[in-house]
């Protein structure tokens, strides 16, 4: 039974894709894997990137390719998501520091209130 496996280049974050298979050795009576590169992964559509052809290298640039695949209508969409993404985080980010400062103003009043010998 194959199915696929993508990998991660640590270095420059580029996923590949390979077809593997568990078969059982005859000679070693061992388990045994046997992948076949499919491509790269494009990082936009999530599509693989077929390998060149035999004696031919592929020079194509991830996601260059993104824009021959999509309308310009759902790369525009797509461009709109990601910027309410961006914004959405920048306010999760200020929300995670006003949180912080409300916690440590929390702990002061507290430790102001135990001073007091009042209960909380």
């Amino acid at each position: 039974m194959a199915f696929t496996v993508y990998q991660t280049n640590k270095k420059t974050g580029t996923v590949y894709a390979y077809s593997q298979e568990n078969y059982r050795d005859p000679v070693t009576k061992r388990n045994k894997v046997r992948r076949t590169y499919l491509g790269r992964v494009d990082p936009v559509t999530k599509l693989i990137i077929a390998k060149a052809e035999s004696g031919k290298r592929n020079r194509s640039k991830p996601g260059s390719e993104a824009a021959t695949i999509l309308p310009d209508e759902v790369y525009s969409v797509f461009e709109e998501l990601r910027k309410q993404v961006v914004a959405l985080s920048e306010q999760v980010t200020a929300l995670d520091r006003e949180q912080k400062i409300m916690n440590q103003v929390l702990v002061q009043v507290k430790d102001a209130m135990v001073a007091l010998d009042k209960p909380v």
